[in-house]
């Protein structure tokens, strides 16, 4: 299932990301377009009939050596910038309540 394209491309230090559908994450060199890392979350089997707005992620937020994206199933994530290894996630609340999370996060 491919899914709906909503996101914004951030591109910080030569260096592209972005989001697709069910909550897949890529790092791209900005000049060759290769793929530096990938990310692809394992979503719940239960979730898609949740979803309010379809499987859309809206982005990512960079912040110094750290890349942050929000899940469908509500978990706000950070990964390493260089290596996209998962450096902590935190559960904001339960999609089977009808909570999701589709928005780029804010770094504040």
């Amino acid at each position: 299932m491919i899914g709906a394209q909503t996101s914004q491309v951030t591109a910080v230090n030569g260096r592209l990301y972005v989001t697709s559908s069910h909550n897949k994450l890529f790092a791209l060199d900005g000049t060759t377009g290769d793929i530096i890392w990938k990310y692809e979350r394992a979503l719940p089997g239960d979730l898609g009939p949740k979803l309010c707005c379809g499987s859309v992620n809206r982005g990512v937020s960079v912040y110094k050596d750290k890349v942050f994206m929000a899940t469908l199933d509500t978990h706000a994530m950070a990964f390493d910038n260089n290596t996209g290894e998962v450096i902590w996630e935190k559960k904001l609340g339960d999609y089977k309540t009808g909570q999701i999370l589709t928005t780029m996060p804010t770094i504040i």
